[in-house]
């Protein structure tokens, strides 16, 4: 037919008129098409002063982040599961002078937790991007308050926030 294939994106919409992004690269319908890079992951303690609190707010921070590792300590996720292809403590890929990782922010559900999507922050790992999520103190799976009070619901996109400009 003469038609030269090339490495652009497809871009279509499906039947909802949801946007759709094909590329050889990343394709949204196969989230097991690992990268090129191992997935390393770090968690730490991040305490602000969230106004209307007597006290200062504590939350969990998740980082999931490319590596080159193949091998390393698994995490073992509220003691059900564990991650097959995580190493706690990795050491992080070494970039090139002058580039950055793109970054992902992830939030989870009512009463979830940051390891809820862990599959999906491996992939984005594993493809050079870091994924920073906030367990949001008071409302997962290990300490839901209910109900909620009314802090709770401007301390979420705080926790984010923080652990975002913590990160920067």
């Amino acid at each position: 037919t003469g038609e030269e294939e090339t490495d652009t994106p497809d871009v279509t919409r499906d039947e909802e008129e949801i946007l759709v992004v094909d590329s050889p690269e990343v394709s949204p319908r196969d989230f097991k098409s690992k990268g090129p890079y191992q997935a390393g992951f770090r968690q730490f303690s991040l305490t602000y002063d969230l106004p209307g609190l007597d006290e200062a707010r504590t939350i969990d921070v998740g980082v999931w982040y490319p590596t080159e590792d193949t091998d390393g300590e698994k995490i073992l996720w509220g003691d059900i599961w564990e991650e097959e292809d995580l190493f706690v403590n990795a050491s992080l890929l070494q970039l090139p002078e002058g580039e950055q990782f793109p970054v992902r922010a992830y939030t989870h559900g009512n009463a979830g937790m940051m390891g809820d999507s862990s599959n999906t922050s491996e992939f984005f790992a594993s493809h050079g991007w870091v994924t920073i999520a906030p367990n949001h103190t008071g409302n997962t799976m290990f300490d839901f308050m209910d109900p909620r009070p009314p802090w709770m619901f401007y301390a979420r996109p705080r926790d984010m926030k923080e652990a975002l400009d913590f990160m920067a």
